[in-house]
């Protein structure tokens, strides 16, 4: 399906179009090494780069040019591809620092749309001194953004919409908040810049958000401050329960903190019994907030903690990914739901076909496989 629908499929971008299929047939050549699979990832690649490249106003990581950087550097140090590549990309740096550093100014720390996304791939690349000096400048500009909130220091939330930020406002999600930048400050701390008093203040922060009440579907909510009211959370990667357990283990393991890591283990211990599809708003098979993400969180964390319990809850939501594939007119029988456009066809790999199909092979096979790395999964 993905094959035949290849010229449908968005030349550029990472989330929903070509850099995910490429990624989708280096997973695959990883698992059935067959080298056909690696020729067409890496031409993709190539394809991809040069419409990028040729369309500069994009530079986001969900859909401009430092999307596909990531999945360069993701390349080159699997040996998909030569390290030489980046020297024809050398003048990229410049340019995806500067868009990163005017929209911090804006107040757009987003991962997936805005400043934190755009610098993900300097994090894959060799220690340099060109690299730590971008990497300080981007640091310096989020700690400045920090504003009170309440008895501690935060980021306000930010508005995509009208593209500004929300005073007295904390947006907790992995996609697009406090959870992101928590691992950002994580990756930060790993190059030597000195921020754990802001890991450990964002930890606190999540962790005074935490609402045990059996009765509610999630723990955590969407947003916490001014004007928030409580609402039903689904579980997802990208808001809620899980995309804030990952973020919480990111800083257990990289301050070698044991209660956090525990705290995260409590988190997805009590999300394994939150299977009733409808209750937790699990509509549709995407990675992003269907079954095939939540499927994926598990593995990953059976994977590293050997907890049976997680790979039981990776099957059971592996099962149903593959219930999901009842549309006639979908996709290799999927449709993903849309809160605007209801039911709709997408290929791409955050909310679409590729994902669903990433997930599948990471079910089918016992190699390790890290393509989630692009979703800010730790590496261990």
């Amino acid at each position: 399906m993905l094959e035949r629908d290849e010229e449908k499929i968005d030349k550029f971008s990472m989330l929903g179009g070509h850099p995910g299929l490429a990624l989708y047939y280096a997973t695959a050549y990883r698992v059935y090494q067959d080298e056909q699979l690696l020729t067409k990832a890496t031409d993709i690649l190539t394809l991809s780069l040069d419409r990028a490249m040729d369309t500069p106003h994009q530079c986001s990581y969900s859909y401009g040019l430092s999307g596909v950087m990531w999945l360069t550097e993701y390349f080159i140090k699997n040996d998909f591809v030569d390290s030489s590549l980046r020297k024809d990309l050398k003048g990229c740096d410049e340019f995806i620092i500067k868009n990163a550093l005017a929209a911090l100014n804006d107040g757009n720390y987003d991962f997936l749309h805005g400043a934190l996304g755009m610098v993900y791939y300097l994090f894959e690349r060799p220690n340099s001194k060109k690299k730590r000096e971008y990497l300080t400048k981007i640091f310096e500009c989020l700690k400045a953004m920090q504003r009170t909130f309440k008895d501690t220091m935060s980021w306000p939330a930010f508005n995509q919409g009208e593209h500004n930020l929300i005073p007295g406002q904390i947006d907790l999600g992995l996609s697009h908040g406090l959870a992101s930048i928590l691992v950002f400050l994580c990756l930060f701390y790993e190059q030597g810049i000195p921020c754990k008093e802001m890991i450990v203040e964002a930890v606190d922060l999540l962790l005074a958000c935490e609402d045990i009440n059996e009765a509610k579907s999630g723990r955590f909510p969407y947003k916490t401050g001014d004007g928030c009211q409580p609402e039903k959370t689904r579980l997802a990667w990208c808001y809620g329960d899980l995309g804030i357990a990952i973020a919480i283990w990111k800083a257990g393991n990289v301050l070698g903190n044991v209660h956090y890591k525990s705290k995260a283990i409590q988190i997805l211990d009590y999300n394994c019994h939150r299977r009733d599809r409808e209750k937790n708003l699990v509509l549709d098979a995407g990675l992003c907030h269907g079954t095939s993400g939540n499927a994926q969180v598990y593995h990953h964390f059976y994977k590293v903690t050997g907890n049976l319990l997680y790979q039981e809850t990776s099957r059971y939501w592996i099962e149903e990914t593959l219930k999901s594939a009842q549309f006639s007119e979908g996709l290799a029988g999927y449709k993903f739901f849309h809160n605007k456009h209801g039911w709709l066809n997408l290929h791409g790999m955050l909310e679409g076909l590729i994902g669903v199909g990433l997930a599948l092979l990471t079910s089918y096979t016992d190699q390790p496989l890290d393509w989630d790395r692009f979703m800010l999964f730790d590496r261990n």
